[in-house]
């Protein structure tokens, strides 16, 4: 508490004695005009005056001697403009309204007269933009408030606008917990692509404040949907104060108080009584999981002191609780005895064999297995803990005297229960429920110093907790504290120069919910039982390698330390426009400071069936994990501590830019912007002396960060130091000095970005505007790529304690270990002889670098009525140096089978080193073309409306980072890492075609209206509103893969990993058997026993898998996305009744229908490999899930004041 109160207090200390503002990106708008007189001579000296017209503040210009007159930094809201000059009639012009990142022109004629008289002109359109030059849609504030949101998520308006789509392939596409986008689960989230950028490229805004989690980005809160002044959505801004993100910027504006009190009370509630079945998750049932959700909140704004400080201020929370009923397979009391004759799956009824029995025969271990007498009792054993074989049978019980007593315990107490009989595979379903808890809130304060000076600063909070049963009484919790807060100060230089300065802090450190494994019965049980290190490690895992058991639904039996997570970043800049003449030049910088915190604490041993198991078997056909854990013999041990060498990542980072530009108004009706902006990354930095080094298999070398050699493991004892026997490694010399301690990624330095903009008024009611620009995608990712690499090349450091023990040959050399051998005697870690065979396989290439984007747009906008825009936009980008992932350590070409490994060697980079690393390179490129398409009606007669069209098409050779942003088939991406043309295709987060369509409408009865204005019908029919979200949009492309080195890629290394397409042999979608497929069965239809389908489109085969084949010695040439997922289509509506209570007070019922047409919107298939082994697999091509939710319904109260 002390230390965030410090970081509140250095922040206000900053603002009153420096400045700030975070990426300078606009909260703010700008309105501008010439000033004539009649005869169209321009008029300069004329005094210009912009009131806010709640709140009475208002300032002060004068025209220039062209006429022209500008206020910048203005806030959205709604202003009257005043004109006067000596010899002239006074023009007031009311009801201007500004929106965010808008320039507002206001074109005025005066009359001659006395000063004395006033003439009322109305404001001209503000539909059709004729100054700004970017692609940008502003959702006012009635819209925001009245649209029927999901979850009160604000991200569900990005997609209203053009271009802007909502599928996503990327890490952060769905709600989390902590380090991820919060939020409901199951609500109306939205991670867009903007302009056929991928996922990742946006950044989000608050009042100019970045809101973002840079390392996704995510956002970090979710602003209170009521005190939301305005949201707008940019891309291909000209004006080079917007950067740090190739796809776009969330603007958002929180509301600032008035003159008068306003404020609303509100809770709306939903349950699993008026939703709608799902087709496919609730087939088995009569209807969805019981659950409760509840959201609540309330919201005041008002004068601190009139005309000068005002405040707004909020609350808003949500309770969710929801059962996951999910059905696994926990460990029975009986199998706790060591009795496994009773167990019921089939895939618990192994055959047990005692590990203490292992011996060398012919030079193969063999073992015997445990045998029970006629009574089918366990034999007991002997002093070297075997068996007498020739007495009794064969049995799957575990002899009393080889149980070991403390694990034995340790089940009994912290092993989850059956609940469920009558299923033979599974005995346990969870009904209890996974709660989700939010409380945030939200102040802002504004004040006018004097008529120079406006400050303002806002602080908002999100804290959510997610808690997630094990068992019956069990549980993983965590949860996270977002806060989003900072300030600005604008102060005005005479007329012609303002200072605009902001700062802020964005962050939410918080426990990662799924690694949190929390008991009731607490640690001391563990301590009593004898085991080791406890405090030390605020617990012990024990897991079961193998999918028989899980601990009713979590893979982990036990207690373990907190999982902290943290990315935060600070964020100052100071931004100067100089109004001169036709020109309103403006500069500045900004700076991120951004870090990356995370900590494990937690031992954990693994149990497998091997320690149990016939070694001469096939893996898998014998032994049980949960048996080798009784008898107290693990396969594996791992521990993590936040100290040096013990697995923590704390590094740092930081972004700079600066930027200049020029807004120049050529003549009243041209607008030509142009500037240069240039983004500085720098060198990731660890904070705790780890070491940092890097695999650079384009130049075939591991490099070390330092500038001379570690110790020997020998005299150091502790890591980082280099093994001893790694001198007489055959690749010694491919190990080098980087000489220095931080050098990948490397600093970025070369990020310059032009840009230039026009925009033509061609008649008053006609604007052409067009623009070029150099966009960096600077921000987004660098923490991410920057963390792989440290945890990839941790040679010759160490990161955690860990080990494999029990193997056979341990057993025969007497050096099997017991986990209490283990526990407390964790070894010094100390690395590996070599580091050619890392435990992580992601990547990248030391000279990794952000990605960049050319993009260009021509716009035509028109005011069809006083209230109707349309407009239409071609947009267009040209894109390069993006991520491109994959196999880059494997061959660059396929070979026939049966070619020798080390022929296949010979074609790998490194083929000393793993091959199933996951590499990336700043490689890759995309294009994009688009027709964007808007009409749009203000808020006029009780009506608004939004109709957004886009036609594109985005190409891409990888579609996001890390290839596990490929979507849907991802993993087949990159079949040959070495022939990028072959991963081209349309990009995973395509959609063809997305219509939308936005309305809020007051129905025209009741109090005021045109119908139905008094009387009984006034009070039932009267004060209506009904408002609606419709969307109709193409599916989402997806690839087919096949498993296994089909092409023969990996040559001597151990494993590899899937990467390859199968080959296209007939008609997918047309149903019936394939003769010319190898696989026998694919010579019939299922309803016949074969493989091929008996029809197409259904949820048993999408497509027919028999279309398909299986390449050998060969890449598969079945297109990349080649292939779309079912359209989606969806109506969220809803109905307000407003019931006034007295003057300025009145109570809102409100009723929700998300998918209010039940539409079920079928997902694409869920299995999307071909093969099992070089058959084909009757499974491929299954539908098992939803697109979106099917129908919910809302009901909710609203007290406005």
């Amino acid at each position: 508490m002390r230390a965030g109160r410090f970081h509140v207090l250095s922040l206000v200390i900053v603002l009153i004695l420096s400045t700030g503002d975070s990426l300078a990106q606009t909260a703010t708008g700008a309105v501008n005009g010439t000033v004539t007189d009649q005869s169209g001579a321009v008029v300069s000296g004329a005094r210009v005056t912009l009131s806010n017209q709640k709140t009475n503040i208002g300032r002060q210009t004068a025209t220039s001697l062209s006429g022209f007159f500008l206020f910048i930094n203005v806030p959205p809201g709604e202003y009257a403009l005043r004109v006067t000059r000596e010899g002239f009639k006074q023009i007031d012009v009311p009801n201007l309204l500004v929106n965010v990142n808008q320039t507002l022109t206001q074109n005025l004629r005066l009359g001659v007269g006395g000063s004395t008289e006033v003439v009322e002109v109305e404001a001209e359109s503000q539909l059709v933009d004729s100054t700004t030059t970017e692609l940008g849609t502003v959702i006012p504030q009635r819209v925001v408030n009245d649209l029927p949101l999901n979850g009160r998520n604000f991200t569900q308006l990005l997609t209203l606008a053009p271009g802007v789509t909502p599928v996503s392939t990327a890490q952060n596409r769905s709600i989390g917990c902590c380090e991820g986008n919060v939020g409901l689960p199951g609500s109306g989230f939205s991670d867009a692509s903007f302009h056929g950028q991928e996922n990742r490229s946006k950044l989000y805004f608050f009042d100019g404040i970045i809101n973002s989690n840079i390392r996704g980005p995510t956002y970090i809160v979710i602003p209170n949907i009521d005190l939301i002044q305005e949201f707008k959505v940019v891309g291909h801004d000209s004006k080079t104060e917007f950067g740090g993100a190739t796809g776009g910027v969330v603007n958002m504006v929180s509301s600032s108080g008035t003159n008068s009190f306003h404020g609303s009370g509100f809770e709306y509630v939903r349950n699993n009584f008026f939703d709608a079945r799902d087709s496919f998750a609730d087939k088995n049932s009569s209807g969805p999981a019981p659950f409760r959700q509840n959201q609540f909140g309330a919201t005041i704004t008002g004068p601190i002191i009139r005309q000068k400080t005002f405040f707004s201020a909020g609350y808003d929370g949500w309770r969710f609780s929801q059962p996951s009923q999910y059905f696994s397979y926990t460990p029975t009391a009986t199998e706790l005895t060591g009795d496994f004759t009773q167990s019921t799956s089939s895939a618990v009824q192994h055959n047990l064999f005692n590990p203490y029995s292992t011996r060398l025969v012919s030079g193969k271990f063999v073992r015997d297995q445990f045998r029970c007498d006629a009574g089918g009792n366990p034999l007991p054993i002997n002093a070297s803990n075997q068996q007498d074989q020739t007495t009794g049978a064969p049995c799957n019980k575990l002899p009393q005297g080889l149980i070991f007593t403390p694990m034995q315990k340790f089940f009994q107490t912290y092993s989850a229960t059956p609940n469920l009989a009558g299923d033979l595979t599974n005995n346990f379903i969870q009904n209890r429920s996974t709660t989700n808890n939010s409380n945030s809130l939200q102040i802002r304060v504004d004040h006018r110093l004097r008529g120079s000076d406006t400050v303002f600063f806002r602080y908002t909070e999100q804290r959510v907790s997610v808690l997630t049963p094990i068992g019956e009484v069990a549980y993983t919790g965590g949860g996270s504290q977002g806060r989003n807060y900072g300030g600005g100060w604008t102060h005005t230089f005479g007329q012609s120069v303002v200072l605009d300065v902001r700062a802020g802090y964005a962050g939410r450190p918080g426990v990662d919910a799924a690694q949190q494994n929390q008991h009731p019965a607490g640690l001391n049980p563990m301590t009593a039982a004898g085991f080791g290190d406890i405090s030390k490690y605020n617990g012990m895992l024990v897991r079961l390698a193998t999918t028989e058991w899980t601990n009713g639904g979590n893979n982990d039996f036990g207690i373990r330390g907190a999982a902290p997570r943290e990315n935060p970043n600070w964020s100052i800049t100071p931004n100067v426009s100089w109004l001169t003449g036709r020109h309103n030049i403006k500069n500045g910088f900004w700076f991120i400071d951004a870090k990356r915190i995370q900590q494990n604490t937690y031992q954990r041993y693994t149990f497998a069936d091997d320690q149990t198991g016939n070694p001469s078997a096939a893996s898998g056909t014998t032994g049980l994990s949960l048996a080798s854990a009784l008898i107290g013999l693990p396969t594996s041990f791992s521990g993590e501590l936040p100290q040096l060498n013990g697995g923590p990542v704390k590094f740092k980072y930081a972004a700079w830019a600066a930027y200049l530009q020029d807004e120049w108004r050529v003549k009243p009706s041209v607008t030509l912007t142009f500037g240069l902006r240039y983004d500085y990354l720098t060198q990731p930095q660890t904070l705790d002396g780890r070491l940092w080094n890097a695999l650079d298999i384009p130049n075939q070398r591991w490099i070390i960060g330092a500038d001379k050699m570690p110790e020997l493991c020998s005299l150091a004892g502790r890591s980082p130091c280099i093994p001893d026997a790694f001198w007489a490694d055959p690749h010694l010399s491919n190990v080098v000095l980087a000489g220095k301690r931080f050098f990948a990624p490397g600093p970025v330095k070369d990020n310059w970005g032009p840009r230039l903009g026009i925009a033509w008024a061609v008649t008053p009611k006609t604007v052409a505007r067009g623009g070029y620009g150099l966009y960096w995608d600077a921000v987004p990712a660098r923490s991410q790529y920057a963390q792989n690499d440290l945890e990839l090349a941790v040679w010759p450091s160490t990161t955690a304690f860990a080990g494999n023990v029990n193997t056979s040959a341990d057993f025969t050399g007497g050096t099997q270990k017991l986990i209490t051998d283990l526990e407390g005697h964790f070894p010094t870690p100390l690395p590996t002889t070599n580091p050619w065979r890392p435990n992580n396989t992601f990547g990248d290439d030391p000279k990794y670098k952000d990605g960049y984007s050319q993009q260009w747009n021509f716009e035509i906008q028109r005011e069809l009525s006083a209230s109707v825009m349309l407009s239409a936009a071609y947009v267009g980008s040209k894109n390069g140096r993006l991520p491109y992932t994959g196999l880059a350590n494997a061959a660059g070409q396929a070979s026939p089978n049966g070619t020798a490994p080390s022929a296949i060697d010979a074609l790998r980079p490194m083929p000393w080193v793993n091959a199933n690393i996951t590499y990336s390179r700043s490689i890759g490129f995309s294009h994009y073309n688009a027709l964007e398409t808007r009409m749009q009606r203000r808020f006029t007669n009780g009506l608004s409306s939004l109709v957004s069209y886009t036609w594109s098409k985005s190409t891409d050779v990888s579609s996001g980072y890390f290839n596990v942003e490929n979507g849907t088939g991802g993993g087949s991406t990159v079949q040959n890492f070495y022939d990028p043309n072959t991963a081209r295709g349309l990009s995973s987060y395509d959609i063809a075609h997305f219509l939308s369509w936005a309305t809020v409408y007051d129905l025209p009865f009741g109090m005021g209206k045109k119908w139905l204005s008094s009387g009984p019908g006034s009070w039932f029919l009267g004060n209506w509103q009904a408002n609606y979200i419709f969307q109709i949009r193409s599916g989402q492309p997806y690839s087919l893969q096949v498993t296994g080195d089909i092409a023969n890629l990996k040559g001597s290394a151990p494993n590899i990993g899937n990467y390859a397409r199968p080959n296209l042999i007939a008609d997918p979608f047309k149903a019936g058997p394939v003769p010319s497929n190898p696989d026998p069965g694919c010579a019939s239809t299922v309803s016949n026993g074969g493989k091929a389908a008996d029809a197409v489109h259904n949820a048993t085969n999408w497509f027919n898998p028999c279309a398909f084949s299986v390449p050998s010695g060969s890449f598969g040439d079945s297109g990349r996305n080649a292939f779309r997922f079912p359209h989606v289509t969806n109506l969220d509506f809803s109905l307000f009744k407003t019931v006034p209570v007295r003057e300025r007070l009145s109570l809102q019922m409100r009723f929700e229908a998300f998918n209010v047409f039940n539409i079920q919107n079928w997902s694409g298939p869920s299995n999307v490999t071909i093969n099992s082994g070089t058959l084909i697999s009757k499974t491929a091509g299954q539908v098992t899930g939803l697109q979106g939710n099917p129908r919910q319904l809302q009901f909710g109260l609203r007290l406005m004041f």
